[in-house]
């Protein structure tokens, strides 16, 4: 049988066709043979067709595969998410009844279920669609009706809990994403209202258990408390407060032996259903979905404090919760390593804990002030509390600990802020003290000293952390408490992202890590702030615990590494460091929190320890595993180093020792510990501090070079620069450049430029003799021979390529890092380097002509375009560096655009800006950007745009000022570099994501030279926007988007501004009026266009942002020409005429652009009317008044989901209502900005008044002026 005839919805579908179906849904799900192509293809053909949802019935009724019936309830979900409107009232109710029976058919018995569980799930989903079309207009009693089908049944009821599981899913969780928002609104209004219903059903279930356990099943009891859980979301609190369950209780379950307080919900769950471990984990799940909520305004006193009857529910509610937590005994924290215990009970502590964890937290943080800290029986209960969270957080669980981190971290951050608060009270009182004492005249008598009154620094206030204790009684409390938690959080540090030693926790193998983990970097993060808070609680406390915990571990060492200890040896692998490494991140993270007594004690205490850890030491892993510690904490702690030079001079020999080392890591750490230090401490490396002869190292050849020549004194950058010389044999290139870099930096803060100069050349002679002198001396020869190939294919070769890259990288580094001391060295380089960039371009170009464009992809060719890139990135970094982002401040020679006309004016640190342009743009960018105009698109370097934006953002200055090299950065990449990535979506994706930076940075810093563009340029730059906003690339949309809403408003902002240097005219020189009549429209459909498509739902926010600009403009006629005509024609818009649309009504006046947009909708989908676009776009004008964007947006929100579903007549006459209202709305904002224009409504008032007195008020205002 031909299998196109499950198309032919003509002719009913009976067994035969359904078996065929089945065959066909089984090739579709690989679960038969065929071919799955041909199956896909009829089966989406036949869920598309808009009546297939009539053959569902038939599909469900003689279909035995449970795949076919899924894929008819499908065809049915998606008639009823798009068509249900316009289904007949009769079929619509056929369609409700058979799913409605459907669901009770699947749930008669348990043996029905178990087979259909499945199955179930998917028609529960299709009657809850129903639901939301139906419900409450033409299904009013809905809830009525299953809770009490519920009660004759208990797999029915089983399956009414898990409907209203998902109605409150739909509704409150994602009801927003699915429905307009009058609907989500409306819903929760009635879902609220008939929730007493839904309790009454939940509470029948939960008492017919505790009167008749054995008759009712245990899992209709969790699903149960499940939906009760979902809806406790959002009930409000006061409501489980204040409704007692006593008349709906027998009296035996409701009786607590105090009649006094109301018998609410959550202590019913607490008496009887938190004892029972198979409902403990639902009901601590209800409890912890009610702790965050917050008191309404009634529920408070006259004082603004909880009524007492509430007061008193949330005591006893606190201290049930804390006498059922010590139920479970502390010992089942650790469930982990208890022997004898089963997988599943395993699974399921890890549950309790996980769950507790969240209770106490939510109910801790929300409630502390109020309950836990008020009465001395809820202190204790808060003691209890907290303890138990300590002993949680030591479960290696990550997710409980996650847990436990957010509350520590939200409990000491208040302790903090607490001690805050007090100093500044305290600081205050004792201020207004003063004053009143030294306002009298005893005051004067008792003081020797009248002049020295005064002389008090009234900003000058004692650190409230010096002694914490004094300031808050609280802290007193709960610091036994914080030791506890200091010591816990120690002992689970996280590594932080610059240790690169990592070590196995079983194994306790130590290994170099190549990739960092962001979630234990994220984690870092957390525990760092904790430790902070904790130390400035009790710095000496702090002080204490480390050198306690370190203490501990170096008894530790000296027993296990005694004189014949086998630790010690060199196959010793007794001794385990996780605990070491994980204190000193500790020690690390709390630097700049201690005070400088505290930090100087605690480090030297630290850095000695650990240096003799590593001297004893034995095997190359144990001794990397202390030298990660030590390079740890001494980078962290730069203003104890600043300090002390002597030691400073002491971890940067180590330092470099630790460079020589062989271990995997090491070397890394070594390298960045010296970068942070050299970063944190520069000034002090490049003072006149000088190294003694014991320290310099007697493998430097250099230095021994010094020292005989009579220099016993040397500068410790001379040394650190002289010992680079040693050091570049043993550190790789990525190490070398690091090390480099650190060293550039102390150079960039030597004063004089011309030391810095030296400094610089000294460096960099270093490496020259390996890698520059050699290939530059070729290239000198080359030009006194230019046609000599042989020279030619040497200085392309891989050997000579590699030399100019690392030399260039090492150039770049310092250029980086040190740019004023280096600019003089690019100067004098320029000209080899330009020489190198052309000579390999031309290489290149000339292979590929000869080749073909496959040999870019071999490895010769990708070395020189590396090269390239590398001597691009060199003049990239050069710009970052000498001209910071930052605006300058500049002089006052300044035009009437407010811009500099003298670029001799312009300064760079010491360079002017007529240097830059004869020194650096001109010999070095132009031949660049030339080469980039020449060049093949496939050898087009992306790394050009970069540094075209480089130049857009950090010399801004001199672009403003030289048009003709705007105007040559435009020429040679705009159009070449479109006619690269408009084809499509995917080709040169570095060049596309760098150009739309480069677009973004022209329109922020050179917006008047933009706009000042040929129009053919600036049509081109306007459609390249609007090609990027398509893009299928979220990232790349965005980016679009954003640059046509900088664009729009830079232009509404120039055409305002009094000073923009533009001369106003309506179709000539008004730029706004001009970009409007030429690209209005069309971006007016384009942002329609990928609004209600699928493909860029994620840019919504920017697309909505750019419309809303769009709406602006013609709503509040932005683009007229002066405020002349502003005035006139405000009121009026709707009969603008202008020259550019020959004497007819503006096309982009707001009604021209109003019928324009409902006209496009009209046309482009079928599914809406034309009432209900009017309303659309009343309101879309309307809407543009409210003070933010979110009623814009909500708006567009839900003309987005009502495009997606058919509409019937009712819906007609309801969108005829909505658009009265919209036009009266509308009306009464033009009344609004006619009463915003003075005289314009008291001069037609005055045609109709026989009174002269607004003639006289006005002659009067005349006089006045």
């Amino acid at each position: 049988m031909d299998i196109s005839l499950l198309l032919d919805l003509s002719q009913p579908y009976d067994l035969q066709k359904v078996e065929m179906l089945d065959e066909l849904v089984g090739v579709m799900y690989g679960l038969r043979p065929g071919d799955r192509i041909i199956a896909d293809k009829i089966l989406s053909e036949l869920k598309q067709k808009t009546d297939s949802w009539r053959i569902v019935g038939n599909i469900l009724q003689l279909s035995s595969d449970y795949n076919t019936k899924f894929f008819a309830l499908s065809i049915l979900e998606k008639c009823i998410q798009f068509q249900w409107k316009i289904l007949p009232f009769d079929q619509k109710t056929g369609i409700k009844q058979y799913i409605t029976e459907l669901c009770i058919e699947l749930c008669q018995d348990e043996k029905i279920l178990n087979e259909n569980k499945h199955f179930l799930n998917k028609t529960n989903e299709t009657l809850i669609m129903i639901v939301k079309q139906e419900w409450p207009d033409n299904w009013e009693n809905f809830i009525t009706e299953i809770c009490n089908a519920a009660k004759t049944n208990q797999y029915i009821c089983e399956n009414t809990m898990k409907l209203l599981r998902l109605l409150s899913e739909e509704v409150f969780d994602f009801g927003e994403d699915q429905m307009v928002s009058k609907k989500v609104e409306k819903l929760m209004s009635i879902l609220n209202q008939q929730f007493p219903q839904i309790l009454s059903l939940i509470l029948f279930v939960l008492t017919s258990y505790l009167e008749n356990p054995q008759n009712i099943k245990v899992n209709l009891v969790v699903s149960s408390l499940q939906c009760l859980c979902h809806y406790l979301k959002w009930i409000p609190l006061n409501y489980i407060l204040e409704c007692d369950l006593r008349p709906q209780l027998p009296h035996s379950i409701a009786s607590n032996g105090n009649n006094s307080i109301i018998y609410n919900l959550l202590q019913f769950l607490l008496d009887h259903f938190w004892g029972n471990p198979s409902f403990r984990l639902e009901s601590i799940k209800c409890l912890t979905e009610i702790s965050p909520l917050k008191f309404d305004e009634n529920t408070k006193d006259s004082g603004g404090g909880l009524s007492k009857q509430i007061e008193d529910q949330m005591v006893q509610i606190w201290l049930s919760i804390v006498n059922r937590i010590k139920e479970v005994p502390n010992e089942y924290a650790q469930y982990d390593t208890m022997p004898n215990i089963s997988t599943s009970s395993r699974l399921y502590y890890e549950r309790y804990f996980n769950y507790i964890a969240l209770l106490l937290s939510s109910f801790i943080k929300t409630h502390r002030l109020t309950i836990c800290e008020k009465y001395p029986e809820t202190i204790k209960g808060m003691d209890f509390a907290l303890e138990r969270m300590v002993n949680i957080s030591y479960i290696q669980n990550d997710e409980i600990f996650k847990v436990c981190i957010d509350f520590w971290l939200h409990f000491t951050q208040q302790l903090v802020y607490d001690v805050l608060d007090n100093s500044k009270k305290k600081s205050i009182d004792s201020s207004m003290m003063n004053s009143q004492a030294k306002s009298s005249p005893l005051f004067l008598l008792k003081n020797d000293n009248f002049g020295n009154i005064d002389n008090s620094d009234p900003h000058k206030q004692e650190n409230p952390f010096n002694n914490p204790e004094e300031y808050s009684s609280r802290l007193i409390h709960y610091q036994s408490l914080l030791c506890d938690v200091r010591k816990m959080v120690i002992c689970r540090m996280a590594k932080p992202q610059e240790v690169y030693i990592a070590i196995d926790p079983e194994t306790g193998e130590v290994t170099r890590e190549n990739i960092p983990d962001t979630d234990e970097i994220s984690l870092y993060k957390s525990l760092r702030e904790i430790l902070i808070y904790l130390s400035n609680l009790g710095q000496n406390y702090m002080e204490k615990i480390i050198l306690q915990l370190l203490q501990e571990e170096f008894d530790v060492v000296c027993i296990n590494c005694g004189v014949i200890c086998t630790c010690n040896s060199y196959s010793g692998n007794q001794w385990n460091p996780i605990k070491l490494n994980r204190l000193c991140w500790a020690v690390g993270s709390i630097s700049g929190s201690l005070s400088k007594n505290i930090e100087r004690r605690l480090v030297i205490e630290v850095i000695k320890s650990l240096l003799m850890l590593c001297e004893r030491k034995r095997g190359k892993a144990n001794k990397a595993a202390v030298a990660s510690c030590v390079m740890y904490v001494v980078g962290q702690y730069p203003r104890f180093l600043r300090d002390h030079w002597k030691f400073l001079q002491t971890v940067i020999n180590k330092l470099f020792e630790f460079m020589h080392e062989t271990f995997p890591g090491v070397k890394d750490m070594a390298c960045e510990a010296f970068l942070k230090i050299a970063t944190k401490c520069k000034k002090s490396m490049s003072s006149n501090n000088f190294i003694d002869g014991n320290n310099r190292g007697s493998s430097n050849q250099i230095l021994s070079e010094i020292i005989d020549g009579g220099l016993q004194e040397i500068k410790f950058l001379k040394y650190m620069i002289s010992y680079s010389h040693e050091l570049k044999q043993h550190l790789d290139e990525k190490q070398i450049l690091i090390l480099i870099q650190g060293i550039s930096l102390t150079i960039s803060s030597l004063k004089d430029v011309d030391e810095q100069y030296l400094y610089v050349t000294e460096l960099l002679l270093i490496f020259d003799s390996l890698y520059w002198k050699d290939i530059v001396s070729k290239l000198v020869e080359l030009r006194s021979n230019p046609d000599n190939q042989g020279i030619i294919n040497e200085l392309c070769s891989m050997e000579c390529s590699q030399r100019l890259i690392i030399i260039v990288r090492i150039m770049e580094t310092i250029a980086s890092s040190c740019g004023v001391g280096f600019a003089r060295v690019l100067i004098e380089r320029s000209s080899f380097l330009i020489e190198f960039y052309k000579l390999y371009s031309n290489f290149i170009l000339g292979e590929v002509q000869r080749k073909g464009i496959v040999i870019i992809s071999h490895a010769h060719i990708k070395q020189l375009r590396i090269s390239k890139k590398e001597i691009i990135k060199l003049i990239n970094s050069f710009i970052s560096f000498i001209a910071p982002r930052k605006k300058l401040k500049l002089s006052e020679n300044k035009n009437l655009s407010g811009y500099i006309t003298d670029i001799q004016s312009i300064l760079y640190h010491n360079i002017t800006g007529t240097e830059m342009l004869q020194y650096i743009i001109h010999p070095i960018i132009i031949p660049i950007l030339e080469d980039y105009h020449a060049c093949i698109s496939e050898i087009k370097e992306s790394q050009v745009l970069i540094l075209s934006s480089t130049i857009i953002v950090r010399l801004n200055d001199i672009v403003k000022v030289n048009n003709d090299f705007f105007n040559a950065i435009i020429y040679h990449l705009f159009e070449c570099t479109l006619s690269m990535i408009k084809d499509n979506f995917h080709a040169y994706p570095d060049h596309r994501e760098f150009f739309y930076s480069f677009l973004a940075d022209c329109n922020e810093f050179c917006f008047l030279q933009l706009i000042n563009l040929p129009g053919n340029i600036l049509t081109l730059y306007i459609e390249s926007i609007i090609w990027a906003i398509r893009h299928e690339q979220p990232n790349m949309a965005e980016k679009g988007l954003i640059v046509l809403y900088n664009f729009l408003i830079n232009l509404i902002n120039n055409n305002s501004s009094k000073d923009s240097g533009i001369q106003s005219s309506c179709t000539q020189n008004n730029k706004l009026f001009q970009f409007c009549h030429a690209f209005y429209l069309s971006i007016i459909r384009e942002i329609f266009c990928v609004l209600t498509d699928t493909l860029h739902t994620s840019g919504f926010q920017y697309q909505t942002m750019v419309l809303y600009e769009l709406i602006k403009i013609s709503e509040f006629s932005l683009f007229e020409a002066n405020q002349g005509s502003k005035q006139t024609n405000i009121a009026s818009n709707s009969s603008l005429i202008c020259d550019s649309c020959q004497g007819t009504t503006c096309k982009i006046s707001k009604v021209g652009v109003m019928e324009y947009i409902a006209d496009l909708l009209i046309k482009s989908f079928i599914t809406v009317q034309k009432e209900q676009v009017e309303v659309f776009v009343l309101e879309l004008f309307n809407s543009v008044h409210s003070k933010t964007i979110s009623d814009f947006q909500r708006l567009v929100h839900d003309f987005l989901i009502q495009i997606k579903e058919f509409t019937n007549e009712e819906s007609k006459q309801m969108f005829e209502i909505e658009k009265s209202i919209a036009l009266k709305r509308a009306i009464e904002i033009e009344n609004n900005k006619q009463w915003m224009i003075p005289g314009l409504i008291n001069q037609e008032i005055g045609l109709n008044s026989n009174s002269g007195e607004g003639d006289d008020d006005i002659g009067d205002d005349d006089d006045d002026e």
